[in-house]
């Protein structure tokens, strides 16, 4: 869901939300002791408090890879 609302923040070119959601995820992310989730969610963050969203659409696109092979490997071992 914060995955979500961080790309409706790019598409819609605000960067204090995306800062937000960046923060947000990379909270989350910690919690789940995912580190390379964490380390592109820190740099979400930091690219979008200094207005750089290229750089954050960039590394967001790499977020949703690793967070979908995550759900997916989660979602494996649910299924044992």
């Amino acid at each position: 869901e914060r995955s979500a609302s961080l790309g409706k923040a790019l598409a819609e070119n605000d960067a204090d939300q995306a800062s937000k959601m960046a923060h947000s995820l990379k909270g989350m992310c910690g919690v789940v002791r995912s580190g390379e989730m964490s380390d592109l969610a820190m740099n979400m963050e930091h690219s979008a408090k200094s207005g750089d969203l290229d750089a954050t659409r960039k590394s967001y696109g790499e977020f949703v890879k690793k967070l979908e092979t995550a759900l997916e490997e989660m979602r494996r071992f649910l299924a044992r």
